[in-house]
């Protein structure tokens, strides 16, 4: 639905809306990355015994993520501090730096 009515705008339009759209995700991020099989590969001589692996315990360090941009590239990136909530004045913030950032971009495309 939503892509008709933005195909539906474009097309009555001169300047290419499209590229005007500006779109954004939140995700979870781990703040580690587990070793993989083949990382941890090594080689071993003849009669020797392989170094003993131990299993490391996954923290539950994560970070939140918040992503914004456009058809040119990430516009802001923002990642939520520990133990801190998604708020509505938290948001308005991102917000807030999402137009600064256009602004920016807008002032760099025109040469000021």
């Amino acid at each position: 639905m939503t892509c008709e009515m933005f195909l539906k705008i474009s097309l009555g339009r001169k300047e290419n809306f499209i590229s005007r759209i500006v779109a954004f995700d939140e995700t979870w991020i781990r703040q580690w990355d587990p070793e993989i099989k083949q990382e941890s590969l090594q080689w071993i001589f003849n009669g020797k015994r392989p170094p003993r692996k131990f299993k490391i315990g996954q923290p539950a360090s994560k970070l939140r993520a918040t992503i914004f941009w456009d058809v040119q590239g990430i516009l802001v990136t923002d990642y939520l501090p520990k133990k801190t909530t998604m708020t509505a004045e938290y948001y308005a913030n991102l917000l807030y730096q999402l137009c600064e950032s256009i602004k920016e971009k807008a002032n760099l495309e025109k040469g000021f």
